[in-house]
């Protein structure tokens, strides 16, 4: 029998990683962080309903084509585990706060270790973004060229990272890189992921 199983985030349970973006917020459960998309405010134009929409299964996109075309890189960005349906967000009285997610937009990746957050620069201490690195006279430093690789490689699967961070930059071994995307697509079914053992779900349809 095949089932739809939703989730259940419990903010007063499940460790909110980092502070509210403008497009989603990341949940750690079961050893993986979940991003779920925000249904609001309305900034147009990207900052919408729809606009977060696009970028949801731009950055599922471009984690696929990772995955399917480049080990080199799945191994330098978090772990893909896919995506999934979100049932109930629980806030931090108990209450139910689904009107502020888009409960369809959620996908799960590997937990970075990113340290503890710089309060003046909004940073965390392993992160830095990629952008920030790179200079446009002289490109990567020297001890950075494994960045310089992966934006190679990123521009080859025609992956923007634009607003990316990576995490631990100067390490060629253990650097990852995160927050990029593909070109939007238009909406199809993406790969699901299986629930999360010891977390509160529904089966739809039994």
């Amino acid at each position: 029998m095949c089932f739809d199983y939703r989730m259940v985030i419990d903010k007063r349970v499940h460790r909110q990683l980092g502070w509210r973006g403008v497009y989603a917020d990341v949940f750690e459960i079961g050893g993986k962080a979940y991003k779920l998309f925000l249904s609001r405010p309305e900034v147009p134009p990207r900052q919408t309903r729809e606009g977060r929409k696009r970028i949801f299964h731009s950055q599922v996109d471009a984690y696929e084509r990772i995955e399917k075309c480049d080990a080199w890189l799945a191994a330098h960005t978090p772990e893909f585990y896919g995506t999934c349906s979100i049932q109930d967000v629980i806030g931090d009285s108990g209450e139910i706060v689904n009107e502020n997610y888009l409960l369809d937009c959620c996908y799960a990746m590997g937990v970075l270790d990113l340290g503890e957050r710089d309060t003046d620069t909004g940073l965390y201490r392993n992160e830095a973004k990629l952008a920030g690195l790179f200079s446009f006279s002289a490109g990567y430093a020297p001890h950075l060229k494994h960045l310089e690789e992966a934006e190679t490689r990123f521009k080859s699967l025609q992956i923007n990272t634009s607003d990316a961070s990576v995490c631990f930059p100067n390490d060629p071994a253990r650097f990852k890189v995160f927050d990029f995307d593909s070109a939007d697509k238009p909406h199809r079914k993406d790969r699901r992921i299986e629930p999360v053992e010891g977390t509160n779900f529904g089966a739809k349809g039994e």
